[in-house]
């Protein structure tokens, strides 16, 4: 017992004193920016510990502290335990300007969910080549796979929220995530009819939620431990393990007929695999390597796209001077195009209401890493290593994004990027801005064509959100009520 006792103690003494020098190494390269709260090696602990779940009102003070300056707070979720916030128009313009290999938003969100602990080196040093080629071919194929998308979007809602005369009561990032969900796989993989797979769907609306509990839960050890206690603790593997089991099959028998037949053979499917295995190095042509790389992206199809519309239905349905404007909007846009990419390309209004919504709700934005060191045009520098997040304002203006001269050109939409709000939650681009945006256009227009919508009694106050770190969501008990349009 004594022996436990000290290991117990060599252990503690071990981990403190790693945890002290990293501190003091870390400290002493931002020391020249300010700290909202403590800087000392417990109190900064502690503070990192508040930022967990109350990382909005510690932004919100050094905003209004700090407003037009940075500043920088102590938080678990970055390598270095500092978290660098700006604001103000020439800075975002800095970080939308700096090269991706500068400032990473890749990195920054690899660093900030543990996915080379959870995931393995893989998931962070390979080839990032799905990227590119998810935004090409998507860019080129959007208007063909849009009916499906469409049709997909119709059926979803008429199993989970059919039409009634009565006022149904529902919780939208519980309900919205399962048809989103059924959305992208009826996009992405529309012969493999994993839209139709209750477990597979399953899996998928848990695993966001596993990822940001175990990125949490490791960022409480030292580096070098992190990968084991992923293994033991984190049912990450566990989750692609069982996704692995059903969709393994699946990518054996393409990658299997794509290398006797090569790209082109008689109904070869136009999907988001057979875009991969034509673009893969022959080194990561593998079924292990392709479902990393799906799981990627289908984390940014369906997190941050169910935080957003989640978001936007509860702000439409607590602000109803808003659904008027916009259901003639709709109305007009579809009669006149149909529901295609190009009417979900002009829809201003629409398209300024979800960024209004996106960038009051999510109080943080467009965070990356720096992967050298940079310098801003007012002269703040950043450290290699470190991470800087934008902040913003909260007053809502839900059509604070329509062109002033009435343009109908959509090109203030809600994918565009401009100094005045950089919108790019954490993996939000890998898929595909256009096919983020129509899908969730899709589903607020189908819902201002043919529901009515209110918060329970009629309120007009919206619950607050819950905080995890630099991440948001909806409060998940928020409630909202649909019922079939009247007028």
């Amino acid at each position: 017992m004594q022996h436990v006792e000290l290991a117990v103690g060599a252990l503690t003494v071990f981990w403190l004193t790693y945890r002290w020098y990293a501190f003091r190494e870390a400290r002493v390269k931002v020391d020249h920016i300010p700290t909202l709260g403590s800087d000392g090696f417990v109190g900064s602990y502690l503070g990192a510990w508040k930022y967990v779940y109350s990382g909005n009102k510690i932004v919100e003070e050094g905003y209004k502290k700090y407003k037009g300056a940075p500043f920088k707070v102590s938080t678990f979720e970055t390598a270095s335990r500092w978290l660098i916030i700006v604001s103000g128009r020439n800075m975002i313009d800095d970080i939308r300007k700096a090269p991706v290999d500068v400032l990473s938003l890749n990195e920054a969100a690899l660093d900030m969910l543990q996915l080379r602990n959870t995931l393995g080196e893989k998931a962070a040093r390979g080839d990032w080549y799905h990227v590119d080629v998810t935004t090409k071919q998507i860019t080129r194929n959007m208007a063909d796979l849009m009916p499906a998308l469409m049709d997909e979007m119709r059926e979803a809602f008429a199993d989970l929220i059919p039409l009634s005369e009565e006022w149904l009561s529902i919780a939208p990032t519980k309900t919205f995530v399962r048809i989103l969900c059924r959305m992208i796989n009826r996009f992405f993989f529309p012969t493999l009819q994993l839209h139709r797979h209750p477990e597979f769907l399953d899996l998928q609306t848990v695993y966001p939620i596993q990822v940001l509990l175990s990125a949490l839960a490791l960022t409480q050890f030292p580096g070098p431990l992190r990968r084991l206690v992923a293994w033991l603790i984190s049912p990450v593997p566990r989750s692609m393990k069982k996704m692995m089991d059903i969709v393994g099959p699946l990518l054996e028998e393409r990658l299997k007929e794509e290398l006797e037949l090569g790209h082109n053979w008689e109904g070869r499917p136009n999907d988001l695999l057979s875009w991969f295995l034509e673009s893969a190095p022959p080194d990561q042509l593998n079924v292990d390597d392709l479902l990393m790389r799906l799981m990627q992206l289908e984390f940014a199809a369906f997190h941050t796209s169910n935080v957003v519309i989640s978001d936007a239905l509860l702000d439409l349905a607590a602000r109803p001077e808003y659904l008027q404007p916009l259901r003639e909007e709709v109305e007009q846009v579809t009669d006149e195009l149909g529901w295609t990419k190009q009417a979900f390309n002009t829809m201003p209004k629409l398209d300024s209401f979800l960024k209004e919504s996106s960038r009051l709700e999510w109080a943080l934005a467009a965070i990356r890493s720096a992967q050298k060191g940079f310098t801003f045009s007012n002269g703040l520098h950043i450290p290699a290593g470190f991470s800087s997040i934008y902040a913003d304002s909260h007053i809502f203006d839900g059509f604070r994004f329509v062109m002033e001269d009435g343009d109908e050109s959509s090109v203030n939409g809600f994918v565009a990027q401009d100094t005045n709000f950089l919108l790019c939650p954490p993996l939000t681009l890998p898929l595909g801005a256009s096919v983020a945006a129509a899908e969730l256009k899709a589903i607020m227009s189908h819902i201002l064509i043919n529901y009515d919508i209110r918060m329970p009694e009629e309120s007009t106050t919206i619950a607050e959100g819950q905080f995890f770190n630099s991440s948001r969501g909806p409060d998940s008990s928020a409630k909202l009520q649909l019922r079939k349009r009247r007028t």
